[in-house]
């Protein structure tokens, strides 16, 4: 999304469609302020984490650029390295952690060790290294609340953590959720799928806010959307799969009952699978291009006959192209045999290339006339072209 934000109109043609997979598309999501808690251990292995949701969010205060978290105990303990903001729960202002009775090495915030996290135990607030800037930076919501709740003020503000202000910078290039207007409106027939497994990698919302979120992103700008492939592309992939009954069938931008995860999401022992089949479905559904049966049109508007034009001097030629659905390519050729035969000039030229300068060749014969042709391609494979109305001659 953020390519297609920022270059989508260079990539017109081109780009046909996006698929996300568990698209963190807030940064709420993707430093995991919806995420599992982490255990902190001396040893490095699989990291031991506490499979339950966050208890300061809130499923009812949706939005689709943010969801509702409570920040108002945030705390900071400079003194915790690794744990320097938290949701101090016991209010005793410091991260407070016991041993993890499983893995001695380990500390959990979860003390009562029921495998849950509630609004009286701590839990740490996660956040990105960003060596650019060489500090870490936090959702945007968060490092605003730092701020607003007077746990940092601008003047006292941590140097190695990104301020509001550059989390805010950090965030406008990668957060997804502020990028679907600007991206659709750069491709025109950009569409997208997202993909959704029962669970997630990264977050723990059991109402997949970033799920809901991508629809969203898309439907709301009327592009069409869908969450995961049909059965029909699962089946093509492994044919295995056409006995099980446990496969969503989902019809495009019509939102999901996202409270019943099961009801649209794919099975997580067939998450490759999902994702090829995903891929396979989108290109069909941009395979209706190659329909496009018109032409571009090319008009050259000079040199366009008649001119005189001397050998090793450069030229430029100028000319117009349009297409019903996009231009893909464009190539300049020149004709010395009365348009018998064409040699190339140039190829490749882009979609949004309108004039082109010519050096031509000090080897060109005097008195020699050429024709120049102008030729432009669509994705569809149909080729327009323009021939100049009269020869140019070299003297």
């Amino acid at each position: 999304m953020a390519v297609a934000a920022q270059h989508g109109a260079e990539m017109r043609g081109y780009l046909r469609y996006g698929i996300q997979w568990e698209s963190p598309v807030s940064s709420q999501v993707a430093v995991g302020d919806l995420g599992r808690a982490a255990l902190d251990c001396t040893t490095i292995g699989t990291p031991i984490t506490i499979n339950s949701p966050n208890p300061w969010y809130d499923p009812n205060g949706y939005g689709s650029t943010f969801v509702s978290v409570d920040y108002s105990r945030l705390r900071y303990n400079a003194s915790n390295s690794r744990r320097p903001v938290f949701w101090d729960g016991n209010n005793d202002g410091s991260y407070t952690t016991i041993t993890y009775p499983a893995n001695p090495q380990c500390v959990t915030p979860d003390t009562n060790l029921d495998g849950i996290l509630s609004t009286s135990e701590d839990r740490p607030l996660t956040s990105y290294a960003y060596n650019a800037f060489g500090r870490i930076v936090y959702s945007r919501q968060a490092a605003q609340a730092l701020l607003n709740n007077g746990v940092f003020t601008l003047s006292n503000w941590p140097s190695n953590i990104a301020t509001p202000l550059e989390t805010n910078e950090f965030w406008t290039l990668r957060e997804a959720v502020t990028m679907y207007q600007t991206a659709t409106a750069n491709i025109p027939d950009y569409e997208g799928m997202s993909l959704a497994g029962y669970e997630d990698h990264i977050q723990y919302a059991p109402e997949k806010p970033h799920i809901h979120q991508a629809f969203d992103g898309w439907n709301n700008q009327g592009r069409w959307i869908k969450i995961n492939p049909s059965p029909s592309y699962v089946h093509e992939e492994e044919s295995a799969t056409t006995s099980r009954t446990d496969l969503p069938e989902n019809e495009p931008n019509i939102a999901p009952d996202f409270n019943n995860r099961i009801s649209y999401t794919y099975p997580d022992d067939l998450e490759n699978i999902y994702w090829a089949a995903a891929v396979h479905e989108m290109a069909d559904r941009a395979r209706p291009v190659n329909n496009d049966t018109s032409a571009p049109s090319v008009r050259i508007i000079s040199p366009n006959g008649g001119q005189i034009i001397k050998r090793g001097r450069n030229i430029t030629i100028r000319w117009e192209a349009a297409d019903n659905v996009g231009i893909n390519v464009q190539e300049i050729e020149i004709s010395a045999d009365g348009g018998q035969t064409y040699s190339s000039v140039v190829n490749n030229l882009t979609n949004t290339t309108t004039s082109y300068v010519w050096n031509v060749p000090v080897t060109a014969t005097i008195g020699k006339t050429y024709l120049i042709r102008i030729k432009a391609s669509d994705s569809a494979g149909n080729v327009g072209s323009d021939t100049s109305d009269g020869y140019i001659a070299v003297w």
